[in-house]
């Protein structure tokens, strides 16, 4: 028997299969998106306005380090928080506060 190199054709995808492959791609670029707006562009913008906004309502000085949020544990952690009186002597300073769903904890 002689093969010529050349493959045999595959037989096309049945209709249920590319509607099955279409929405999982479709679902996987949901959760992807969530995770990036939620995980990196949430965090920066409220730590921005956080710091904007709470300084205009104590009138002092505030200074937010970090905000960091995981999307999917619905966690939340504010680093190297500080709220100065307005002579701006510090008021409240920590270094680490996490808030989370106690829901999410196993």
């Amino acid at each position: 028997m002689e093969t010529t190199g050349k493959a045999s054709p595959r037989p096309p995808r049945p209709a249920w299969a590319k509607r099955l492959l279409r929405g999982a791609l479709f679902a996987a670029g949901a959760v992807l998106l969530y995770a990036v707006v939620a995980g990196v562009i949430a965090p920066r913008i409220a730590r921005s306005q956080a710091e904007r906004r709470l300084s205009a309502l104590v009138g002092g000085p505030v200074t937010i380090g970090q905000v960091a949020f995981h999307p999917f544990a619905l966690r939340a952690r504010v680093t190297d928080f500080r709220l100065g009186e307005p002579d701006g002597r510090p008021l409240l300073v920590w270094s680490n506060a996490t808030v989370s769903d106690p829901r999410t904890h196993w």
